[in-house]
C-alpha cells in the first residue's frame, strides 16, 4: 500500500465536488484553488478534492508531517495563492475557513444551547422560590386565620360568660324583689321600761277640747309600770329599783307576769279618773 500523497493545484473542471462532507458538500469551481489527496483502498487507487478554505487542522497536521511544508504543486500556483498556502500551513489552519466558520457556529451554537439551558435552569429556579414563597405565604395565611377563629371563641366564651353572668345577678335581683314584696312589714317594737316590763298607755276620752289636752299632756307626763306583784310605780321610782330588781325580773315565771298584767287594768283606771276630775277642777 502506497503511502498517501498532498498536492495543492488549481480545478481543472467543475465535477469534482468538495470532499469536506456535510460542512461544504459543493462543487470546487474551474480555477478554483484546491487540495488534492491521493490514496488507495485496497488496490484501487483514489483521489479526493476539498476547497483550499475548507482543509482542516487534522489535514494540515497530516500535509506537515508527509512534506515538511514543502507541497507539490506549489510552483504552479501565482504568488498570491503560494503566500496563502505557506501561511495555512505554518498557522496550522485556515483562518476565516470553513472549519472556522462551522466552529464559529458550533460555538456560537454551544453558547446559545449553554444560554438557554441556564435560562431554563434559572427558570426553573425562580420557579422554585416563587412556590416555595407562595406555600410559606399560604401557610402563614392558614396560621393567620386559625389565630383568627381561636381569639374569636375565645371573645365568644368570653361574652357568653358576662351575658350569663348579668343574667344571673338580674334573676337575683328579682327574685329578692319578689321576696321583699311578700314579707310583712317588722312589728313596731313595744316600748318597755328599764327593767323590760312592757309601758302600758289608758287614754280616757274627753268631754271638751281642753280636757283633751290636758288627758294628753297627763298621758305624755306619766306612764303607769306595773311590778310583778301588781302595784303601780312611776318612771322615776322604776329608775331607782332597776339595778336591785333586774335580776329578779327576769327569773319570775312566765305565767306569774301574765297574772299580774291582768291586774293592772282595774287600778289604772282609779288612778286615772283622779286625773281626769283633777284636770277639771
Amino acid at each position: 500500500m502506497s503511502e498517501t500523497q498532498y498536492y495543492v493545484e488549481y480545478s481543472k473542471s467543475a465535477r469534482a465536488k468538495c470532499s469536506y462532507g456535510k460542512q461544504c458538500n459543493e462543487k470546487i469551481d474551474k480555477g478554483e484553488l484546491r487540495l488534492a489527496v491521493h490514496f488507495e483502498a485496497g488496490d484501487v487507487p483514489m483521489t479526493k478534492y476539498r476547497h483550499w478554505r475548507c482543509i482542516t487542522r487534522t489535514i494540515i497536521n497530516h500535509i506537515n508531517q508527509a512534506t515538511g511544508g514543502d507541497l507539490t504543486g506549489m510552483d504552479t500556483l501565482n504568488a498570491d495563492d503560494q503566500d496563502l498556502v505557506r501561511e495555512t500551513l505554518e498557522r496550522g489552519y485556515y483562518a476565516g475557513g470553513t472549519e472556522d466558520i462551522n466552529l464559529a457556529a458550533k460555538a456560537a451554537g454551544k453558547a446559545a444551547k449553554d444560554a438557554e439551558k441556564a435560562a431554563a435552569k434559572e427558570a426553573a429556579k425562580e420557579a422554585k422560590l416563587a412556590a416555595k414563597a407562595a406555600a410559606k405565604a399560604e401557610k402563614d395565611a392558614e396560621r393567620e386565620r386559625i389565630k383568627a377563629e381561636k381569639e374569636a371563641t375565645k371573645q365568644a366564651k368570653t361574652s357568653a360568660r358576662s351575658n350569663k353572668s348579668k343574667a344571673s345577678a338580674a334573676a337575683g335581683s328579682s327574685d329578692d324583689a319578689e321576696q321583699d314584696e311578700h314579707v310583712s312589714p317588722a312589728a313596731s317594737p313595744v316600748k318597755r321600761n328599764r327593767r323590760g316590763a312592757a309601758i302600758k298607755r289608758k287614754v280616757v276620752a274627753p268631754e271638751s277640747e281642753g280636757d283633751e289636752d290636758a288627758a294628753l299632756s297627763s298621758e305624755e307626763d306619766h306612764e303607769d309600770v306595773y311590778s310583778d306583784d301588781g302595784a303601780h310605780t312611776d318612771a322615776s321610782s322604776d329608775e331607782d329599783h332597776h339595778d336591785d330588781e333586774s335580776e329578779d325580773e327576769d327569773e319570775k315565771p312566765s305565767s306569774k307576769r301574765r297574772k299580774t298584767a291582768s291586774a293592772k287594768p282595774a287600778a289604772t283606771g282609779t288612778r286615772q279618773s283622779k286625773r281626769v276630775a283633777a284636770a277639771r277642777k
